[in-house]
């Protein structure tokens, strides 16, 4: 008893002696969070970011705009020779062709004639291009002039020899119809036909003509013309004949007139060549082939372009 009474009073006056003092710290703890809770920095609204960050996302800015902005085309030169897909383009120039009829060709029908004839034409064309594919129009005129020679059918009698002088000159419309196949922008490879229809002018001149003295009749080499005067031989045999008219000035009439002479002429064949575009405003040819009535042939052109 005395014991639990000794012990009560004092635990009551321990705790009386320690209130003040854990009071007293409480007090001076919260004085402190006070003084923490002033000095602090007041805390910045999330959505204003420093200086420094907005100066970092102010500089990436534009690279992401040009990024996923719109890319610039690229810049193609006025003189640029590129063709685009569907696109028609024009072009208006100047040709030339050398055509060579050679004797074999000749031989086919007649007897004699020249061993080979060259053939020159020239003239104005007209060019019409899409994805590849020329339709060239052409007016030109050919010289079929040919120094005397002897001719006759290949069938006819040796008494029918003659020498002919051909003063023709065709004037041909014409056209070139020619696919490609492109190496480059400027070079490409054309394969196609050549047509045309001619209309022949000029004189077609006729001697009767013999062999030589002591020659062979066969033989076209050995040929000449019936000496004469006035037009009509002077000795006639069985070659100076005047059963005709061939001597002198004489000139074989056209179809139209009930001649030999051709009032027109055509032209056909295959045609290859190559194409040359260096720049948008010009464009050339280099070109060969085989005309069917004519012969082998080969010819350059320059165009502009429209």
């Amino acid at each position: 008893m005395r014991v639990r009474s000794f012990a009560s009073p004092a635990l009551l006056l321990s705790l009386l002696a320690f209130a003040p003092v854990a009071s007293a710290q409480a007090t001076e703890e919260k004085k402190d969070d006070a003084k923490k809770a002033e000095t602090a920095p007041a805390a910045e609204p999330k959505k204003d970011a420093p200086a420094a960050a907005k100066k970092d996302e102010d500089e990436k800015e534009p690279v992401t705009k040009a990024h996923v902005g719109p890319v610039e085309e690229e810049k193609v030169s006025s003189s640029d020779p590129r063709e685009e897909a569907g696109k028609t383009y024009y072009f208006v120039g100047l040709r030339y062709r050398q055509t060579f009829l050679p004797k074999f060709m000749l031989g086919l029908f007649v007897a004699g004639g020249p061993s080979t004839v060259s053939i020159p034409s020239f003239g104005i064309e007209g060019t019409m291009r899409k994805d590849g594919f020329d339709t060239t129009l052409h007016l030109t005129y050919a010289d079929w002039g040919m120094e005397p020679f002897p001719f006759k059918g290949k069938d006819e009698a040796n008494t029918a020899w003659e020498i002919v002088e051909s003063r023709l000159k065709l004037i041909n419309i014409g056209v070139d119809l020619l696919w490609g196949t492109e190496f480059s922008k400027m070079v490409s490879f054309q394969y196609g036909i050549t047509a045309g229809l001619s209309a022949v002018i000029g004189d077609l001149a006729r001697v009767q003509g013999r062999p030589k003295a002591g020659t062979n009749p066969d033989e076209p080499d050995n040929i000449e013309k019936c000496p004469g005067a006035n037009g009509q031989p002077s000795a006639p045999d069985q070659y100076c004949a005047r059963d005709n008219d061939h001597y002198g000035d004489y000139t074989e009439k056209s179809w139209f007139n009930g001649g030999k002479k051709p009032n027109i002429y055509a032209s056909f064949g295959p045609q290859l060549g190559f194409r040359f575009k260096p720049v948008k405003q010009f464009m050339t040819r280099v070109f060969f082939g085989w005309d069917l009535f004519s012969g082998p042939f080969f010819g350059i052109n320059g165009n502009y372009g429209l």
